[in-house]
């Protein structure tokens, strides 16, 4: 049975909400995550630590707001519906990298694309 286009984007991205809000996430973001000490005005140390994650990338620390998920192999490059729903919900394929590094790696798939299609 095929399906249409708008369809498999559905299922694609239905299935990435629900990976990476059940399973994905905390398990890549643990693994590159760090403590840091957090201090009040008066000098005093906060009770909880902050916590900065690693880009796979550039190797520099970022708060949680500065950090994204990326699939190492995107799932755009697999033929099949099947293939690419294996390629998105394989653990070993996500990591960390910050919105800079997100995005020239987006940026580069994207032209990667683009030139492979004329």
């Amino acid at each position: 049975m095929k399906i249409s286009s708008d369809s498999e984007k559905f299922i694609i991205n239905s299935c990435r909400e629900l990976f990476f809000k059940w399973y994905g996430a905390s398990e890549v973001r643990e693994a590159s995550k760090r403590k840091v000490p957090r201090y009040k005005k008066d000098g005093t140390r906060h009770k909880v630590d902050g916590v900065e994650y690693q880009c796979a990338s550039c190797g520099d620390y970022y708060k949680s707001g500065d950090i994204e998920l990326d699939h190492k192999h995107e799932v755009g490059r697999g033929e099949t519906i099947e293939e690419k729903l294996e390629i998105l919900l394989d653990v070993e394929n996500l990591q960390v990298l910050c919105i800079g590094c997100h995005k020239d790696k987006t940026r580069e798939y994207m032209f990667e694309r683009m030139v492979g299609e004329t």
